[in-house]
């Protein structure tokens, strides 16, 4: 005979009991998750051995351009591809998740190069639409595995400011936020085209792969006392553009597109969003005073 079960009715289990079950099993879920993800990554491992074997066996029966060695070529950038992004996961699955209440706001990933290969001592920051740094959210830096952090919590003794611009941000339709990747110098490697929308409570996380957006970058206003960075050479100001006024050139770098080898970076769907122009037209304008300022450079 079966035993008998007891009955609760909905009220007997407190919120805070289910809540802690379930923190408790996700969190089980992540060293799981992590080796048979590792698992994985010993196999894709071994075949991205076999097909360097194969490829290489094939090139010097066939020759290099035979269709078959190609064809292999092709299955080794696929594999190399998901190799990488099972590494992405395996790292993120051993990094414990930060813990948020309703007075924080957390923003934590990694930093890859295109390779897929960890970047240390760099600086992550959040800017805002005018390019300054929002100082009350402070900076996160790269560990030996790329990894960074950062932080806000709001005491009740402290300046509302971030608390402010936090909640701001959750009100409004556009994202407010841009991530920035600084070196050790203080310059600029990248921005991030994704921007951020961080709100009280939240969690967000990234990964940041350098080098995938090809785009200049211009560095950062200096602190007091320090001198400003020289312009960058391969930068070529909005307003040489036919049809750029300062007003509309404003608006493009206020949203993160500061010269014209960036807009011509830019999506065109977003060009007619941010300045409300005919993208095809703007980038054909966009190349000739490229090519112009080129030619003014070389004479």
């Amino acid at each position: 005979m079966a035993e008998s079960t007891c009955s609760c009715q909905p009220g007997d289990i407190s919120t805070e009991s289910v809540s802690t079950t379930v923190e408790n099993q996700i969190t089980s879920l992540d060293p799981q998750r992590a080796e048979a993800l590792t698992r994985l990554q010993t196999v894709r491992q071994a075949r991205a051995a076999g097909y360097a074997r194969e490829q290489k066996r094939l090139a010097l029966k066939y020759g290099k351009d035979s269709p078959r060695v190609v064809a292999l070529a092709e299955k080794v950038r696929f594999n190399n591809g998901l190799r990488r992004d099972v590494d992405f996961e395996v790292a993120r699955a051993k990094t414990e998740t930060p813990v948020v209440d309703n007075a924080s706001y957390v923003f934590h990933g990694f930093v890859r190069d295109r390779k897929g290969d960890a970047v240390p001592r760099l600086t992550i920051a959040l800017y805002d639409e005018n390019g300054n740094w929002i100082r009350e959210l402070g900076y996160g830096c790269t560990d030996e595995r790329g990894y960074f952090l950062m932080r806000y919590q709001r005491a009740r003794t402290d300046p509302v400011e971030a608390a402010v611009f936090i909640m701001r941000a959750a009100s409004e339709a556009k994202p407010v936020v841009r991530i920035y990747v600084l070196d050790s110098k203080k310059a600029t490697l990248q921005i991030e085209r994704q921007p951020l929308c961080p709100q009280l409570g939240e969690l967000d996380f990234r990964i940041i792969i350098l080098g995938a957006d090809t785009a200049p970058c211009t560095p950062p206003p200096p602190e007091a006392g320090e001198p400003a960075p020289p312009p960058s050479p391969t930068s070529t100001p909005l307003e040489a553009i036919k049809g750029i006024g300062p007003a509309r050139a404003e608006r493009l770098r206020a949203a993160g597109i500061k010269d014209v080898e960036t807009l011509l970076q830019t999506d065109a769907t977003k060009l007619v969003e941010i300045a409300g122009v005919d993208a095809r037209v703007v980038k054909g304008e966009a190349t000739k005073a490229l090519k112009k300022a080129k030619r003014n450079k070389s004479a």
